[in-house]
C-alpha cells in the first residue's frame, strides 16, 4: 500500500540502511612484576606455576585469570621469569555499528542528505585488558571499558 501511494512513498521511501559487524577473540598480555630483577628494559615475568587462563564461564572482570598461578614474587636476580610472552588471553568483542541514511531531491541541484550513526548499537560492554602487574593489588581484574554507545546525527546539503 505504500509503494501506490505518494505520501507514502515521500515519508518512507528511500531510505538506506547499512552497518558493520566486528567479532575478534581477545588479545593475548603478558604478566609483569615490578621491580624488574633482571635489571633489563624488557618487562620482567613472573615465575609460571600453572597455565593462568581461566574458562569463559569463570571468566568475570574481577578475576579475569587466576593470579595464583603466577608466582607473587619476583623471579631471582638477573633472570626472566618462565612464561613466554603474551599466554593470557584478554576479552575479546562483538560489535555493531550502523547507519540509517536517506537524501531527499527537491530539485536537480539540491538535496538535502540526513544520516544518523550508531556506534556500538548494541549497546555491548567491551572491557580493555586486565591488570597485568602480578605483583601489585589489583592484578587480574578489568578496570576499564570501551565507551557506550555513541549516536550522531548529520544532515547535507548539496547545491
Amino acid at each position: 500500500m505504500i509503494g501506490r501511494s505518494r505520501i507514502g512513498r515521500t515519508l518512507l521511501g528511500g531510505w538506506e540502511l547499512g552497518g558493520i559487524l566486528t567479532a575478534q577473540s581477545g588479545f593475548y598480555n603478558t604478566p609483569a612484576v615490578s621491580p624488574n630483577p633482571a635489571n633489563t628494559t624488557t618487562p620482567a615475568r613472573p615465575d609460571r606455576l600453572c597455565k593462568g587462563n581461566l574458562t569463559g564461564g569463570k571468566q568475570s572482570i574481577d578475576e579475569w585469570h587466576n593470579i595464583g598461578c603466577f608466582a607473587s614474587a619476583a623471579p631471582a636476580p638477573y633472570t626472566f621469569g618462565s612464561p613466554a610472552r603474551q599466554v593470557i588471553e584478554g576479552p575479546g568483542l562483538v560489535n555493531l555499528d550502523s547507519i540509517v541514511d536517506r537524501t531527499l531531491s527537491f530539485t536537480e541541484s539540491k538535496s538535502p542528505e540526513f544520516r544518523a550513526e550508531f556506534f556500538n548499537f548494541t549497546h555491548t560492554a567491551h572491557c580493555n585488558a586486565p591488570n597485568m602487574a602480578e605483583t601489585e593489588p589489583g592484578a587480574g581484574t578489568i578496570t576499564s571499558a570501551q565507551p557506550a554507545r555513541i549516536i550522531q546525527f548529520g544532515l547535507r546539503v548539496r547545491f
